[in-house]
């Protein structure tokens, strides 16, 4: 149990630590190639391209999982609690019904993609998959968020609620 806990904490950030260094490896070798050795790698461009969108897609989870896509916390702190949490609610239900209709949507273009891809000769739906996956994750992650919404509900502080409604300390209102 204490695997999977882990697993689910940092699947995301350890797939996009390590897309990150294989792309920052690639490109080094890229230009030690084409500067070096007189050689350009054909396939480094189109690999890093793809890793690119791997990564772009998967860290739309992560940063739901994270907290750290861009919000309004300063409109949602000055609301009463009760109409905080159903705000914070309803955004994670739009998100969730969003990302549903984009993986449905992704899917039906995964069905008919049939190409490879031009230096690896890759079939093209491994770079069409990142879509799926990254919007699959991304509902499982407002989910997860939604239980915690619906489980301070009923409390009387709001420590664990999805958004930090405190101020920082040394900002505007600390």
């Amino acid at each position: 149990m204490r695997i999977i806990k882990w697993i689910n904490r940092h699947a995301e950030e350890i797939l996009l630590v390590a897309m990150l260094v294989a792309m920052l490896v690639i490109e080094i070798l890229q230009i030690f190639m084409r500067r070096v050795m007189g050689a350009s790698l054909s396939w480094a461009e189109e690999v890093v391209r793809y890793l690119f969108v791997w990564s772009g897609f998967l860290s739309i989870s992560f940063t739901i999982q994270n907290q750290s896509a861009m919000r309004l916390t300063m409109l949602v702190a000055a609301l009463p609690r009760m109409v905080r949490h159903v705000c914070i609610a309803a955004v994670y239900i739009m998100l969730t019904v969003f990302f549903g209709y984009m993986s449905a949507v992704s899917i039906v273009q995964l069905d008919s993609m049939h190409q490879t891809s031009a230096a690896l000769g890759m079939p093209m739906v491994y770079v069409y998959l990142a879509p799926v996956l990254g919007f699959v994750l991304s509902v499982v992650r407002c989910i997860q968020a939604l239980v915690v919404v619906f489980r301070g509900f009923g409390k009387r502080h709001d420590h664990d609620i999805i958004i930090d409604t405190k101020p920082e300390e040394g900002g505007v209102n600390g």
